[in-house]
């Protein structure tokens, strides 16, 4: 039985899957390999990581015939090699800020920051969430080093490059809010020019299915699989999550990914976004097909964690409360007790909103909050701050797949940590009571995705011929829905970044 691998590199967890030719999972290691954040410039430690999935195939191999390998990863990160062949310079995390000044001088070189939002289908964003602004900010920062490189390759291309010795690029990780993909070429854009890169970019791009090249010699003797195994391009863990709802859709849908981020996608047919779209921070992905995918993204699983922990520290208790309808009617009823987004500014549907409590007309900063300098009265009782919190994740949900495309009978697709969150699935229901609201059930849904590509290649199958090899595991939510939420939202709205 042939199976394939998946290299899963999330912010965090870094993770090796094993999949058989039913597309089940017979094999599954984890492993915690966090960015290095103790100096200014935050650093990813790609070599710690391709270390440990070196260690991960050695043992894995003589236990599964691997004859594929896929790789996905999280977003706006790459990887700048020198003429060596070995990473040239310490590979920038995105979480590291570089300041406004540094935003002005790349907007004064690339473009005026809305133009390019039209044209290239890129946001601003804060810190080095777009890959392009990384790029430039090693130039700046690193320059003798970044003279010496001789290709600048996305992350998922990376591993790949290490596990074949083949540099690439494809379609899907270029054009996530990268500022480099060109949506009506599907080549590298103004930008690239404009940063002086054009020739250090692999050309032409790819699809992440598309096989890159079968393994190295040295890789294949580290870790016992055969030379003949496979490696195809890799792919942005977004777009592998998207990747079973395409194979297995031909009408409109949303996916609602729930995590960390929070992420909204709606397959489209045109790379052109309203005014008012760029003004909710909408983007563009590019799937796996080439396709557009209108795209919205906040920090719903980061807000949730950290208002958690104020709550909880707040009432002395560690328990989330079960769901209550007579409470929640309440909250939205008074529509006079707001949680409102903040911890990363210049993301997700309210951009210029601050993280802070706004109760009954006074506002309360997360801060204040936190260190006990003030003491909101919903925050002596944990269901209550919890129902408020839930509130306003709904709310911004609610906007978010409204701005990418939701219309009334489309399916929402609800996938993540939020899906065990019954409070935020009767919200979001109540806010569209004539789309249904799936629960996915599917396990590891980003590897899943990844698979599908290294499956696909080996079979010398196309991605819909895959169609009926798997079912997409959900369930309706069975959810009351409530009233009120939409003078809730109404409210919210408004304030959010008064």
């Amino acid at each position: 039985m042939d199976h394939v691998a998946v290299l899963d590199v999330g912010k965090t967890n870094k993770k090796v899957l094993v999949f058989d030719d039913g597309l089940r999972i017979v094999a599954e290691t984890y492993q915690s390999i966090p960015a290095d954040e103790s100096g200014p410039v935050h650093v990813e430690q790609v070599d710690a990581t391709w270390d440990w999935f070196l260690e991960q195939l050695a043992l894995l191999g003589p236990r599964h015939n691997i004859r594929a390998v896929s790789v996905t990863t999280h977003g706006a990160t790459f990887v700048c090699v020198g003429r060596d062949g070995r990473r040239a310079l310490p590979v920038v995390a995105y979480t590291t800020e570089p300041g406004e000044d540094f935003a002005r001088r790349f907007y004064e070189r690339c473009g005026d920051a809305d133009t390019l939002h039209r044209t290239l289908g890129t946001p601003r964003l804060s810190a080095l969430l777009s890959v392009a602004k990384g790029i430039a900010f090693v130039q700046e920062r690193f320059p003798d080093e970044f003279s010496r490189v001789e290709t600048i390759l996305n992350l998922p291309q990376y591993f790949s490059y290490l596990l074949t010795g083949r540099a690439g690029a494809e379609c899907t990780y270029t054009g996530c809010h990268t500022y480099l993909l060109d949506y009506r070429t599907l080549g590298w854009s103004s930008v690239a020019d404009a940063l002086g890169i054009r020739a250090l970019l692999p050309a032409p791009i790819a699809r992440p299915g598309d096989v890159l090249g079968p393994l190295a010699p040295d890789v294949a003797a580290r870790t016992g699989l055969g030379r003949e195994t496979i490696v195809t391009y890799g792919i942005h863990d977004s777009n592998a999550s998207l990747l079973p709802f395409l194979i297995q859709h031909d009408e409109p849908f949303v996916l609602n990914s729930t995590g960390t981020w929070c992420v909204a996608m709606c397959p489209s047919q045109a790379p052109d976004l309203s005014d008012e779209e760029r003004r909710r921070g909408v983007f563009l992905n590019c799937d796996a097909f080439g396709r557009p995918v209108r795209t919205a993204i906040f920090m719903g699983g980061n807000e949730w964690g950290t208002w958690g922990k104020v709550i909880q520290k707040a009432t002395g208790t560690d328990a989330v409360p079960d769901y209550g309808a007579a409470l929640y009617r309440e909250v939205l009823r008074a529509a006079d007790t707001f949680i409102f987004p903040g911890l990363v500014p210049g993301t997700g549907p309210f951009p210029r909103s601050s993280s802070r409590l706004h109760e009954r007309g006074r506002t309360y900063t997360l801060r204040e909050i936190e260190e006990g300098r003030a003491r909101p009265a919903c925050m002596s009782d944990a269901a209550t701050a919890y129902a408020v919190l839930n509130c306003g994740l709904a709310v911004q949900t609610c906007e978010q797949l409204r701005s990418v495309g939701l219309r009334d009978g489309m399916p929402v697709y609800l996938e993540g940590g939020f899906r065990k969150n019954p409070d935020y699935q009767t919200l979001l229901a109540s806010f569209f009571p004539h789309s249904p609201l799936v629960l996915t059930g599917m396990k590891e849904a980003t590897a899943f995705g990844a698979a599908l590509l290294a499956r696909a290649a080996l079979a010398g199958r196309t991605l819909k011929e895959l169609r009926g090899d798997f079912q997409i595991a959900g369930e309706p939510a069975r959810v009351t829905p409530l009233e009120g939420v939409a003078e809730y939202r109404e409210a919210y709205v408004r304030l959010a970044e008064a």
